[in-house]
């Protein structure tokens, strides 16, 4: 059951994201933000762990400051993945994508903190 909730928190955080942030585009259908929304929740699973711990070195260097790219290179990752799967999903620039992987971490953040 938590897992279903988690999806629904990141079909939520995926929503907002492409909502509110222009440059990023979606189809429109609600099964496509469902499609996004477990691509979110596996490489916040797998791939961002790995990720935020062979960086540590430079997350404490730059007090965690390099977090923001890890998340912007997650986005882009997220992204590209929904389009090879021709979900309809793209983004016109790297800003688009940088304040959508602000706003997703902010968001799924706020939702992880509501959950547990």
């Amino acid at each position: 059951m938590k897992t279903l909730i988690r999806i629904g928190a990141n079909a939520l955080a995926a929503w907002l994201t492409f909502t509110f942030v222009s440059g990023l585009h979606w189809n429109g259908e609600w099964l496509t933000l469902g499609v996004i929304a477990v691509i979110i929740g596996l490489v916040n699973a797998f791939i961002k762990p790995v990720a935020k711990a062979l960086a540590m070195p430079i997350r404490f260097a730059t007090i965690g400051l390099f977090t923001l790219v890890i998340n912007v290179v997650l986005m882009g990752g997220v992204i590209y993945v929904a389009d090879r799967m021709d979900l309809g999903v793209t983004s016109d620039n790297w800003q688009s994508t940088l304040l959508g992987g602000l706003v997703l971490a902010v968001v799924s953040a706020v939702a992880s903190a509501v959950i547990d």
